[in-house]
């Protein structure tokens, strides 16, 4: 009765079969106060909420530090025409894929250590100090920082060890560096202009 691809008991086919057979599969008798063989509509919501949109969210929330959101930010610091921004954005990812090259390369503590550094950490960090470098807003500085925290909790809590996300943050914070001291340099030999 409750399978999909037959009807309710009692009805007759319908153009929306799969719809009423997928309702009905969802309910259950109820046990707690409905009349005895009375269907109600039961998901389990609170038990599915518990686990599944928490790892969900915390997901989402990783994907704002992802290389396809850093190329989102990326090309619209290019529409927008933030020349700035852009040399920073690019100069920091320039600066991430050499900080992970010598990683591989370099032997014993140190390169393990920037080799097992986390990517998310490490880029959500060049966006958002960068993010909040060029726009300059108490509102917005506080909301990006609020989105780092987030961030990272995310990781923590999808398993990123202590370690991997500290060793994601010193790689940031030197990518961040490096955008910074570069960013008038390559400005003034590309012959642009802007805040």
């Amino acid at each position: 009765m409750g399978r999909l691809g037959k009807t309710p008991a009692g009805g007759k086919g319908c153009g929306f079969r799969g719809w009423v057979a997928l309702a009905i599969s969802s309910t259950r008798k109820d046990k707690r106060g409905g009349r005895d063989g009375q269907r109600t509509f039961h998901t389990g919501w609170s038990a599915k909420m518990s686990g599944w949109s928490v790892k969900e969210m915390a997901r989402d929330v990783l994907g704002l530090a992802s290389v396809p959101f850093y190329g989102i930010v990326t090309v619209r610091a290019v529409i927008g025409g933030y020349p700035s921004f852009l040399i920073r954005l690019l100069v920091g990812a320039g600066g991430l894929m050499v900080i992970y090259l010598l990683g591989r390369h370099l032997r014993g503590r140190w390169g393990r250590g920037l080799s097992e550094a986390n990517g998310y950490a490490a880029r959500g960090i060049v966006i958002c100090l960068c993010a909040m470098l060029y726009y300059q807003s108490a509102f917005f500085n506080v909301f990006a920082l609020v989105l780092l925290a987030g961030l990272y909790a995310s990781a923590r809590y999808l398993g990123a060890s202590g370690g991997s996300l500290a060793g994601g943050s010193g790689v940031g914070v030197m990518a961040l560096a490096l955008a910074l001291a570069l960013t008038s340099a390559v400005m003034a030999v590309l012959g642009i202009e802007g805040p």
